[in-house]
Order: structure tokens, then sequence, then C-alpha cells
């Protein structure tokens, strides 16, 4: 005795509906994107001076410069990030920034961090990670060396 399914059948209302879901979501997602500010310059200094490497235990200045391409109004969460080989990256230190800012508009934001641990084979080094919360998007630097910041 065999048990016969009736094939499963999805009403043309049903893909349509569905496919028309998919296009809003997708048209959602492309504003955001499109009121999400540039990342126009990033860098990492010490005493005023940019750098590639660092060294532990010194004081290292992040300098991250936005601009607006539409009006943007909500905060901005800037972290440093630990590029760890085969793990999970971590954060190093993070800070939540209000931002309103109106198309062509710029923002700069600093922070600063000290480097814990040299980069190795299982510390590569450290980088930069920018959330955009009212767009719910983020960055993230270029996983090459440079720009992330290798130390020594």
């Amino acid at each position: 005795m065999s048990t016969r399914f009736p094939p499963t059948h999805r009403p043309a209302e049903e893909i349509a509906f569905q496919d028309s879901l998919l296009k809003k979501w997708r048209k959602i997602a492309e504003i955001r994107e499109s009121m999400q500010p540039v990342i126009e310059e990033v860098s990492w200094e010490v005493d005023g001076r940019i750098l590639k490497t660092a060294s532990v235990g010194v004081k290292v200045g992040v300098h991250v410069v936005l601009k607006a391409i539409g009006e943007y109004n909500g905060p901005i969460r800037v972290r440093i990030r630990r590029d760890a080989a085969l793990r999970p990256e971590k954060d190093l230190c993070a800070a939540n920034v209000p931002v309103n800012l109106v198309e062509g508009k710029k923002k700069e934001l600093e922070l600063s961090f000290i480097p814990d641990k040299p980069s190795s084979n299982s510390l590569r080094g450290y980088f930069i990670e920018v959330d955009f919360s009212a767009t719910k998007t983020k960055w993230v630097m270029e996983n090459s060396y440079p720009p992330r910041l290798r130390v020594t």
C-alpha cells in the first residue's frame, strides 16, 4: 500500500504576491544603501602621523570622514576589531556617535585605542567597521594590509 500525495501547486496569485514582496524588499535595500553616508577617508594615526604599522601599547588614533549622500539621521557605531585568523573577529573598542547630516555635509569621527597584541599568525592585525543603524547597513575596511593595521 502506497500513499500518494497530491502534487504541490502554488496558485498564480501566491507566486505573484511573493514576487511582489521580493521586489519591494529589494527596493527597500536600495533605498537604505542610497541613504548611507559614504566613507571618504579612514586613517590610523600616532602623534599626528598617518601610519600603516603601530606598536603594542602605543595609543593609536582612528580618523573617519563621512559624507552624506542623502539625509542621514541616526546613530553610527565605529568599531575597532581584531582580525583573527580562523576565529570570529572581536571588538577591541567601539563608540556610538549620534549623526545628523544633510546631503553633501561631512562629519569627522575620532576614536583611539591601544593595541594590546602584536600581529601574528593567529592575529593578523586590526580593522575598522562602521555600522549605520538608521539604514541597517555597514562598511567594513578592505581586507588587505594596508589599509588594515599591523602591530609590532
